[in-house]
């Protein structure tokens, strides 16, 4: 027999097996289901936004099927946990990581880069922490840079459920900043042709990190979306400069 007809076998069974070669698998992602646009945001049936549009793309390349599964965030972790979803986007190292001790987490590299931070008026752009009194948040949103603070009541907190809600309060001064992603309170104040209304003031206490997505249990699917984000680098530049993924910092 021919060496060329034992080694085509051979080469299929190491491709196979090896990390980064995956193709034509069903990826279920786990998602938050909150508007949190123009990074994501469900809508109807679908699951919008600069992050989903990044993973589809990678999926169409890939020959994979994403499939979307939304939960409210108290339950998301714990879906990834018990195996209820194979993946989690948008995640972080840093993130939950008492609900994550002793399990290994594996994670992509920087799809989206996000600061969290205090937005405000112009005019107090370079307004300290002796001027802050009253951070809004969104619902549900946790403000880890100004926990101390908010337990010494040194800073209060008033959560909206709606961000148009929050920027209201924010230019009527009944709160002095809103505390949540730059790029997303910037593309809500464009949405009510309000540009520029609010800004990031970088004086206060902020995040600065980026989305990933996570897996446990498929540590060669991660390592192949790692591969198509360095091959596609213009690609995934290009979807987050349309939506304005990054904007306002």
């Amino acid at each position: 027999m021919c060496w060329y007809r034992l080694a085509l076998p051979i080469l299929f069974i190491l491709s196979a097996l090896t990390p980064g070669l995956a193709r034509g698998e069903t990826l279920t992602i786990g998602v938050e289901d909150e508007p949190y646009y123009p990074i994501y945001q469900p809508e109807g049936d679908n699951y919008t936004g600069a992050g989903p549009e990044i993973l589809n793309t990678f999926a169409k390349a890939a020959g994979h099927t994403i499939v979307y599964q939304r939960y409210p965030v108290s339950r998301l972790y714990r879906s990834l946990i018990t195996g209820e979803v194979d993946y989690k986007f948008p995640d972080n190292q840093k993130w939950a990581q008492e609900t994550k001790a002793g399990v290994t987490v594996v994670y992509s590299d920087p799809i989206i880069t996000y600061i969290d931070g205090s937005n405000m008026i112009p005019a107090r752009q370079r307004d300290d922490l002796v001027n802050l009194h009253i951070l809004g948040l969104p619902l549900g949103f946790t403000p880890w840079e100004y926990k101390d603070l908010i337990a010494q009541k040194k800073v209060s907190v008033a959560e909206n459920p709606s961000f148009d809600g929050l920027i209201q309060q924010a230019l009527a001064g009944r709160i002095d900043a809103i505390y949540a992603s730059v790029s997303v309170v910037a593309y809500h104040v464009k949405q009510l042709h309000l540009p520029g209304a609010l800004v990031f003031n970088a004086h206060l206490p902020y995040t600065k990190d980026s989305y990933r997505l996570s897996s446990i249990k498929h540590p060669e699917v991660i390592a192949q979306f790692n591969k198509w984000l360095s091959e596609n680098a213009g690609t995934v530049a290009e979807i987050k400069t349309r939506y304005g993924a990054e904007d306002g910092f």
